[in-house]
């Protein structure tokens, strides 16, 4: 007996089903999964994984939605996403779920 509890798939992360849409000050988050988004990473326009404007160490329970500020983000050199001066054009999530890692990317044109 024995043997690892981790499947032949752990190297795949979980697609999330989140909504999201931006007021023009805030950015309105919904998680549509059945269970808790912990430990997340919230980022917008990442051009790269990790150059954009971060919100990290939220956690979005299940079915509930959240409104962040656009200033809440920022960026690697402390500035903040100043909403008028910066278009929102890409949002990623990155949280740890119950199946493992979860990943959401989506944008507006």
């Amino acid at each position: 007996s024995g043997g690892s509890s981790t499947g032949g798939s752990s190297s795949g992360s979980v697609d999330l089903k989140a909504s999201l849409r931006f007021t023009g000050g805030q950015f309105v988050i919904s998680n549509n999964d059945s269970f808790d988004w912990t430990n997340c990473k919230l980022e917008v326009n990442p051009k790269t994984f990790g150059s954009g404007f971060k919100y990290e160490g939220a956690s979005l329970r299940a079915g509930e939605t959240y409104s962040i500020g656009a200033l809440q983000f920022a960026n690697g050199d402390g500035e903040r996403f100043n909403p008028f001066t910066h278009k929102p054009q890409a949002f990623s999530i990155y949280c740890d779920t119950p199946q493992g890692k979860g990943f959401y990317y989506g944008g507006w044109n």
